[in-house]
């Protein structure tokens, strides 16, 4: 069982996972670190922190949505990525995409 995974300098990390009376897996809760501070004041340095917190937030939304979706739909079939939270979306337009696939499916 994977612990933690690291996305564009982010780590998620799991936690307690809801399961049903039967013991199947509803969602699996996720936590994503937040962005280190910024350490220096180049215009570069800025750009990567900005980056890193647009993809936090994209990423908490993510998060959110894909719960949202797994409790809506438990007793469904869904693919196990919605579930597990694994293989989280890697850049910022792959998580618009998801978010999008997720809130047009409820």
């Amino acid at each position: 069982m994977v612990n933690a995974e690291v996305v564009g300098g982010l780590v998620i990390t799991w936690g307690a996972d809801h399961r049903d009376g039967n013991g199947t897996l509803i969602v699996r809760q996720a936590s994503v670190r937040e962005p280190a501070p910024i350490n220096c004041i180049k215009p570069r340095c800025l750009a990567r922190y900005i980056y890193k917190s647009l993809l936090y937030t994209m990423l908490l939304l993510y998060h959110q949505e894909r719960v949202i979706y797994a409790e809506a739909h438990r007793k469904d079939i869904i693919p196990d990525k919605y579930r597990t939270g694994e293989d989280s979306p890697k850049t910022i337009r792959g998580n618009i995409w998801e978010i999008m696939k997720l809130k047009s499916r409820r």
